[in-house]
């Protein structure tokens, strides 16, 4: 009786140094065969024969890890949450100190690594994307106008701001956010507004000395199509607003800040002559090194730890934070930095996450209540559903709304709110883009239903509907923004008419500074609200065909 074994993953050797091995090989070449084929053994034989059959080196190889396990091992011990969190803190203490010394009052930490370095009690938010300012992929992003950092920095006297990010990578000193991505937008809304005249070429001060003379000309040969962008999403009175701020503070002008120039540019400032501009100070908070995971020591009162530093360490939280926000990161932080082990420093992460909630400075932060009737002309709110169990601020928004519309899903759908004004209250719990495909599409019709129902038949003036989700930045706003184009009769428009910049706009607008500057739908988003009113566009024609 024979059995066969199939060995399907032999690998010959990449260079035999020895004759022995060479002579051992011809004397096996009869025991086994070449890729993919079989070797017969007798049943009597145990398996262990039919492994002797191989090379030596090949048993070798098959028993022990090769190189590049190793160092993704070596790699994943290092970069441990221990090592992140006290690279991240390093960081931070940089970057506070340098806000301190600049003695610029407008912070904005650029999401989402950029929260992990500045102070949130104090700074704002922005959303400036490293992939728009990539080689051969420039754009201007329609969705992310990021108007309000401009229009808070040209009300302050000195007309300055500061952005704050990160880079994980061991070469450059600025992440694409700040060396490429910012500048495109200053460029082309100092064109657009006239500040700069609109067929003005690129000039070498207006980006970083490391972007070359070949990409500035490429990005030039695109500016034209990026103003034309930002002025197409942009409503007219915004578009005012704007104007009349850089005419009062001059032209937007970005000025770099690293480690290596921190305090050169600490000095130029205080010697800078009275020059109109709107500067923006983008800080990058990495220290430059000559390899990634550098070996450094962190002085913790009277106690010195060893760690291994690294770059943009808050980079793809996801993969590593355990769920750990920037706030708790922040409000914990002498506790997380000074853990005896990795293992201690992750079971403190799980600890503070789990009672994340009960904090009071924590609830705070979530309650968000926006009036969108300026923006919009529509008797809707939109905010976080922490703000209906707010009491402090309860009173105050008594009479505001009469409707409540929860697309989040962080409560269960039984949850009740109990207001005696309360006429209506609606859960309908939404997946996020990129959790679920469609899910959005699939429930804004019910979303809009109720929202006609109880904003545009309402005869009380001073009733309204409250749009509210988890975080106030995504899901909420979607909905808001599918109501608003359907209650301007979108969906009885030609075909030709309607196209993803449409839906931008309104988003736009609900994303502007006397809106809801958080708004910030992705662009799964986007293409839902689109898929769904294009589908709505698409029934009204085949149903007045019928007719």
């Amino acid at each position: 009786m024979k059995k066969t074994v199939l060995f399907s993953s032999f690998i010959l050797p990449l260079c035999p140094r020895e004759n022995g091995r060479e002579k051992k090989r011809e004397e096996d070449e009869d025991a086994k065969t070449s890729f993919g084929t079989t070797m017969i053994v007798d049943s009597s034989a145990d398996d262990a024969v039919a492994f002797a059959a191989l090379a030596d080196e090949d048993i070798e190889r098959s028993i022990k890890p090769n190189f590049y396990q190793q160092y993704r091992e070596i790699r994943k011990k290092n970069e441990d949450v221990l090592n992140r969190l006290r690279s991240i803190f390093v960081d931070y203490a940089f970057v506070e100190e340098t806000i301190e010394t600049l003695g610029v009052t407008n912070v904005f930490a650029n999401l989402r690594c950029g929260a992990w370095y500045t102070d949130l009690r104090k700074a704002k938010t922005c959303t400036f994307k490293s992939i728009d300012g990539h080689n051969l992929n420039h754009q201007f992003s329609q969705s992310r106008l990021n108007t309000h950092v401009l229009l808070e920095a040209s009300r302050c006297e000195s007309s300055e701001a500061i952005i704050v990010d990160a880079t994980k990578s061991k070469t450059k000193r600025f992440p694409d956010a700040l060396a490429k991505t910012v500048p495109i937008w200053c460029a082309t809304i100092n064109r657009a507004c006239g500040v700069i005249e609109e067929d003005a070429r690129i000039e070498k001060d207006e980006f970083p000395d490391f972007v070359s003379e070949n990409e500035l000309r490429a990005i030039e040969t695109k500016m034209s199509n990026f103003v034309e962008a930002f002025v197409s999403v942009v409503s007219q009175k915004h578009f005012a607003e704007i104007k009349r701020a850089l005419d009062k503070s001059g032209p937007l002008q970005c000025e770099y800040v690293c480690r290596n120039n921190a305090e050169d540019v600490i000095a130029r400032r205080k010697k800078r002559k009275e020059k109109k501009a709107t500067v923006l100070y983008l800080l990058s908070a990495s220290m430059p090194l000559s390899k990634s995971g550098q070996r450094c020591k962190l002085e913790l009162g009277k106690n010195t730890v060893s760690y291994n530093y690294f770059p943009g360490a808050a980079d793809d939280e996801e993969s590593w934070a355990l769920h750990l926000s920037p706030k708790q990161f922040q409000r914990h932080m002498d506790k997380f930095v000074s853990c005896e082990s990795a293992k201690a420093c992750e079971s403190l992460i799980r600890k503070v996450v789990q009672r994340g909630g009960e904090d009071d400075d924590e609830n705070t932060n979530e309650d968000i209540f926006v009036c969108l009737k300026d923006v919009l002309h529509s008797n809707v709110y939109v905010g976080t559903f922490q703000a209906l169990l707010n009491d402090a601020n309860a009173t105050m928004r008594e009479g505001s709304f009469h409707a409540v519309l929860y697309v989040g899903s962080r409560y269960s759908p039984n949850f009740s709110v109990k207001r005696e004004d309360l006429k209506a209250y609606l859960h309908v719990p939404m997946k996020f883009a990129k959790q679920k495909r469609g899910d959005i599409e699939k429930k804004l019709p019910i979303c809009v239903e109720f929202l006609m129902k109880h904003v545009v038949t309402t005869d009380d003036k001073n009733a309204g509907v409250f749009v509210c989700c988890d975080d106030a930045k995504d899901l909420s706003n979607a909905v808001i923004a599918a109501f608003q184009l359907v209650k301007n009769g979108i969906h009885l428009r030609p075909p030709e008419d309607f196209t993803k910049e449409t839906v931008r706009k309104v988003l736009a607008d609900i994303a502007s500074p006397k809106g809801n500057p958080i708004a910030n739908p992705c662009q799964g988003t986007v293409k839902q609200i689109y898929a769904y009113l294009l589908t709505l566009i698409k029934k009204n024609k085949r149903d007045a065909r019928v007719e």
